[in-house]
C-alpha cells in the first residue's frame, strides 16, 4: 500500500531528515520512503516563499498477508502526528 504526503516546510529542512524521523517511528509493514517532487518558490511576493514543498511516498508491504486500508492508516496517523509536532504544514 502506498500513501503520498505533502507538506511545506522551511526551506533548510531536507527530505533525509524527514525520512530518519519517519524511520525511527518503527511503523508496522514500514517498507521504505522516497521523494517524488519539491517545489522552492522564488518569488517573494509568494506567501509560502523561505519554505520547500515535499512530496513523498511511503510504502506498506507486509509479505505474509493483505494489509488493509486500516491498518495503514493508522500508521499513517502516527507520521501526521510527527510532522505537525515539527510544525511543518501538511497539505
Amino acid at each position: 500500500i502506498a500513501r503520498d504526503v505533502s507538506m511545506w516546510v522551511p526551506s533548510e529542512v531536507k527530505f533525509e531528515d524527514v525520512q530518519k524521523e519517519v524511520e525511527a517511528l518503527q511503523l508496522q509493514n514500514y517498507l521504505k520512503s522516497y521523494v517524488f517532487d519539491t517545489y522552492t518558490p522564488t518569488d517573494e511576493e509568494n506567501p509560502n516563499f523561505g519554505k520547500t514543498s515535499i512530496a513523498f511516498r511511503l510504502i506498506f508491504q507486509s509479505f505474509e498477508r493483505t494489509l488493509t486500508d486500516v491498518e495503514v492508516e493508522a500508521e499513517m496517523q502516527k507520521v501526521y502526528e510527527l510532522l505537525k509536532s515539527k510544525s511543518f504544514e501538511v497539505r
